[in-house]
């Protein structure tokens, strides 16, 4: 298979991770995996605004995040890497399952295609979590946060914490019931 690099376009290519991943869901995944995120952090943040914790919370994120989503990146590149790299029977066993009524850019969609995607968008959101702590950590660094500012952050990381927590939990149970029924 080759690669072909388009020189055109605006470099938005990773948004076809995220455009794949939501197609790929199914109802209530969707439900699970993008709405429960989204509520319960906005909830999370608002408790923590209404207690003036915002803040401190930021901070002991600051303190946690950085290490933590390191590592779990790491993990996720080992699993991408394993994924593709592997000729293993139980791998191909995965790309002969198809998923029904999945179908992206005109193919049916394999549940090796599915752990795939999901496991790319687990590495998009943990790359994009990393890159919003050091964000908050640069400009709490200079002084610019408000409350505004640091209650979006909150939102953002209490969001995309979630949803990388969810996506691992989603991995883990895509391949368990791909093996045992």
């Amino acid at each position: 298979m080759k690669h072909k690099e388009n020189k055109k376009g605006l470099g938005l290519e990773s948004s076809v991770i995220l455009l794949d991943y939501y197609q790929v869901l199914k109802g209530k995944e969707w439900i699970w995996e993008f709405v429960f995120p989204i509520i319960s952090s906005l909830v999370v943040s608002i408790i923590y605004c209404c207690n003036n914790a915002v803040i401190p919370a930021l901070r002991k994120l600051s303190d946690l995040l950085p290490t933590t989503i390191s590592i779990l990146i790491g993990f996720t590149t080992m699993i991408i890497t394993l994924l593709i790299t592997s000729e293993s029977e139980k791998i191909n066993t995965l790309k002969q399952k198809t998923i029904e009524n999945k179908i992206i850019r005109d193919k049916e969609v394999s549940l090796y295609q599915k752990i795939l995607i999901k496991t790319c968008h687990s590495l998009f959101i943990e790359i994009t979590l990393l890159f919003i702590v050091f964000i908050y950590l640069f400009l709490h660094g200079i002084n610019i946060t408000n409350i505004y500012l640091s209650f979006s952050f909150l939102v953002l990381e209490t969001l995309l914490l979630i949803e990388t927590l969810i996506s691992i939990f989603s991995n883990i149970k895509e391949i368990y019931f791909a093996f045992y029924k």
